[in-house]
C-alpha cells in the first residue's frame, strides 16, 4: 500500500527531534511537531520561508548546513549551533544533516533533525559550579561569583589572568 502524504506527516510527527526539510533554495517545506514545540514556532508561520531568516542561525552565512552538505554532497552528523526561537532568544541544538534527492538522483533539498540542548547545557553549568571548576576548587560564595564570571568571560576572545592567593 503506498504511503499518503498525511500518513507520511504523521509519522514524521511522532519523532522526538526537531525535523525540517527545505528545497535548494532554502524555503522550508517541512517542520514537525517537535521543531514546533522546541523552536515555539508553528509549522504555518515557517512553511515557505527562507530557514535563515527564520532561525537566525549564527552560521548561516558562513558554515550553513544544508549549504555544506549541498557542497560537499556528505551528511552532516553531531553539528552544534544556536538558534534564534520565537521568543528572540537563543537556543543551543545538536543537527544532523542530509541531501534529499529526487528520482533522477538530482538534489532537491534537504533535511535537518535537531535536538534542543538547553537542559543538557543547564546541567553542565549546574555541575561546573558544585565547587570544583577546571582544577580550581571552592565552596564559599565568593570563589562561586569567581566561576561564574569565569563563565561568562569564556565566551569572550579575550586574554583574562585571574590572579588569587593559593589556599585561601
Amino acid at each position: 500500500m503506498p504511503e499518503t502524504k498525511s500518513s507520511r506527516d504523521e509519522i514524521l510527527d511522532s519523532i522526538g527531534e526537531g525535523l525540517l526539510t527545505v528545497d535548494k533554495n532554502f524555503k522550508i517545506n517541512f517542520f514537525n511537531r517537535a521543531a514546533e514545540q522546541i523552536t515555539g514556532f508553528k509549522r504555518e508561520e515557517v512553511l515557505n520561508q527562507f530557514c535563515k531568516y527564520v532561525f537566525k542561525c549564527e552560521l548561516c552565512e558562513s558554515k550553513c548546513p544544508i549549504g555544506l552538505i549541498l557542497e560537499s554532497g556528505n551528511p552532516l552528523y553531531d553539528f552544534r549551533s544556536n538558534i534564534e526561537i520565537k521568543d528572540g532568544t537563543r537556543k543551543p541544538i545538536k543537527l544532523n544533516a542530509a541531501i534529499l534527492k529526487n528520482d533522477s538522483d538530482q538534489p532537491i533539498g534537504g533535511v535537518i533533525s535537531f535536538r534542543d540542548l538547553s537542559e543538557i547545557e543547564a546541567i553542565k553549568k549546574d555541575v561546573s559550579y558544585a565547587g570544583n571548576y577546571f582544577g580550581i576548587i571552592g565552596h564559599g560564595k565568593t570563589m562561586q561569583d569567581v566561576f561564574r564570571l569565569i563563565q561568562e568571560i569564556s565566551e569572550s576572545d579575550a586574554t583574562v589572568l585571574i590572579q588569587g592567593e593559593s589556599g585561601t
